[in-house]
């Protein structure tokens, strides 16, 4: 889909605990359009142009619990959701949500950064955790997370929260 054919130029991921998913939004089309399409791409081509697509990759349990990554038992990464904006010259520039369990911190919490990737593939000073509610959701509590396009939830699923043990 190009955004050219989106009613509402809209790219939203929203993220909150359970009882409010909703709680805090990325704009992920103006994380674009400021961090690579005005200032790696020169605006070279019409944003319109611009291909997207999206797809998530959550876990159940932490990456390192499973055979696709090793990660320190202090930072536990629970799964990414991406956008990817695809230029005309078909250099792609993937969007991530992240979310990870801080286990070690004064007060255990989900971190939740945005990751992106430049259309040359490098992954320099691509990422922010200057995000609403970066470290604010308790680690015990789950969090859902949703992508919106356009006016158009097209995806939601609940990243666990850690459980206390018994």
């Amino acid at each position: 889909m190009k955004l050219r054919e989106l009613k509402t130029k809209k790219i939203l991921f929203k993220y909150g605990p359970s009882e409010n998913p909703d709680k805090y939004t990325i704009d992920v089309l103006k994380y674009y359009k400021e961090n690579v399409y005005d200032r790696i791409c020169n605006r070279d081509y019409p944003i319109e142009d611009t291909e997207i697509s999206y797809a998530s990759c959550f876990s159940p349990v932490p990456y390192s619990e499973t055979d696709r990554a090793t990660m320190p038992p202090e930072y536990l990464c629970m799964g990414s959701l991406s956008v990817a904006f695809q230029a005309p010259s078909r250099s792609i520039s993937p969007f991530a949500f992240v979310d990870f369990w801080h286990t070690t911190a004064k007060r255990p919490h989900h971190n939740t950064y945005v990751y992106w990737r430049k259309p040359d593939d490098s992954t320099k000073d691509c990422y922010s955790k200057d995000i609403d509610g970066h470290d604010e959701i308790p680690l015990e509590e789950d969090i859902v997370v949703s992508l919106t396009i356009a006016d158009e939830k097209v995806f939601q699923d609940t990243i666990p929260g850690k459980k206390k043990e018994d």
